[in-house]
């Protein structure tokens, strides 16, 4: 949609580096957080990172995605993704992370717009609602008149899952929202992170056994 400065999509990430992957299971990595994208040319091929708040690498997304990414920051089009949903599987041990991200690209020109139609998306997906947000023409309009506050009213369904895998993040929980207030005051929320940590994994555990994936 180069024609009217704007791209959005839903688009999934894998996470290969399993220790750092490990960390959305803490409360550094909420659904709803902005990430940035960062290009790393240093293996065989091109890798896109999503990059969270605190700058830690968190996972890949696919070369198709890439090569996008490259043509809309080639023409100075600002690039964001949001963490919109995150996918535990048990196999193979001990267990590896996926997800997906909001992922944005647009024309710098209307940058109060649209940074603030990524932030109210934001918000959506903290709430556990994911708005459409492959533009047309009369849905790019529609933010730039309502200065970024219009939220699509089409709905984009969660990632079908397979067996052995359970969608561990969707929205933010009430702990999620107490850090979230926590980064606006400033307060460290690492410590937190990893003080229900435990509790997350007995969750997933009991979930998939309830479900009888294992």
């Amino acid at each position: 949609m180069s024609e009217i400065g704007y791209f959005g999509t839903y688009t999934d990430f894998s996470c290969p580096d399993r220790k750092a992957a490990s960390g959305f299971m803490g409360a550094d990595n909420l659904v709803g957080d902005p990430y940035t994208i960062e290009m790393d040319y240093s293996g065989s091929k091109r890798q896109a990172w999503i990059v969270n708040p605190f700058g830690f690498r968190m996972g890949v997304l696919s070369e198709k995605i890439a090569q996008k990414i490259d043509v809309y920051e080639a023409k100075g089009w600002r690039v964001v993704a949001l963490l919109a949903c995150v996918i535990f599987t048990e196999e193979p041990k001990p267990g590896t992370f996926s997800g997906q991200v909001a992922l944005f690209a647009y024309d710098p020109a209307h940058e109060e717009a649209f940074s603030a139609f990524v932030k109210t998306i934001g918000e959506q997906l903290a709430k556990g609602v994911r708005p459409a947000i492959d533009l047309g023409a009369d849905g790019v309009s529609r933010v730039l008149s309502s200065k970024g506050s219009w939220v699509p009213t089409g709905r984009v369904p969660m990632p079908s899952v397979k067996k052995g895998s359970i969608i561990l993040k969707s929205e933010r929980s009430s702990t999620d929202k107490l850090v979230a207030q926590a980064r606006k005051s400033r307060v460290g929320c690492t410590v937190a992170s990893w003080g229900f940590i435990i509790v997350v994994v007995a969750a997933i555990i009991f979930a998939m056994r309830s479900c009888g994936v294992f």
